[in-house]
């Protein structure tokens, strides 16, 4: 008896699990925001003319650069010659800083990366906080996103959020996976399945 139960309980499941799979497949995506290209960056941050940035981080403000209705900016940040290997993280400031990194730079190297930092707070203060020594920081305002039509930006919860929604990893044929370890060294080429 306690098999049919389990039995029937089952089915009635995987009837109901089904059931709600075409409202799913059709439900529309999250409403997102249009991208606004620069037609030259803006420099927008500078700090080699005066003195590095500490752990503490440094906030700007973008007001002058951008419309009132601004969800997202998109900047090129570069770490110029840090006294330590550090990392440097890119978010809105008065909001919690994520425990993520932007951009990964060692000891006197110079490195850059694009940067997208949702704003959501209805401000335009950027923060960027350096993990460790001291290291001068450029920044330069390369677009925004504005709500409307056009390329859309979403944003996500950061990395560990259970909400992120991220779509579940399909394997291609011949490229790395869980099974396959791979190491990549700079002096060497890339293996033949990588190309």
């Amino acid at each position: 008896m306690r098999s049919r139960s389990t039995g029937v309980l089952l089915a009635g499941l995987v009837a109901l699990t089904l059931a709600e799979l075409p409202a799913q497949a059709t439900a529309q995506p999250a409403a997102g925001s249009s991208f606004t290209t620069l037609d030259e960056p803006v420099r927008v941050l500078d700090t080699r003319d005066g003195m590095p940035i500490s752990q503490a981080g440094i906030s700007f403000d973008l007001d002058e650069f951008l419309p009132g209705d601004v969800t997202a900016v998109v900047l090129n940040v570069t770490a110029v010659s840090p006294t330590r290997a550090t990392y440097v993280t890119a978010h809105e400031a008065g909001t919690p800083r994520p425990a993520v990194s932007n951009l990964n730079v060692r000891a006197g190297e110079v490195r850059s990366n694009a940067v997208t930092v949702p704003i959501t707070a209805g401000g335009t203060r950027v923060s960027l906080y350096n993990h460790a020594g001291n290291v001068h920081l450029v920044a330069d305002l390369s677009g925004y996103y504005t709500a409307g039509a056009g390329s859309y930006f979403t944003p996500m919860p950061p990395p560990g959020s259970s909400t992120r929604g991220l779509p579940a990893h399909r394997s291609t044929p011949g490229a790395a996976s869980p099974s396959r370890s791979t190491t990549w060294c700079p002096r060497k080429p890339p293996p033949s399945w990588s190309t």
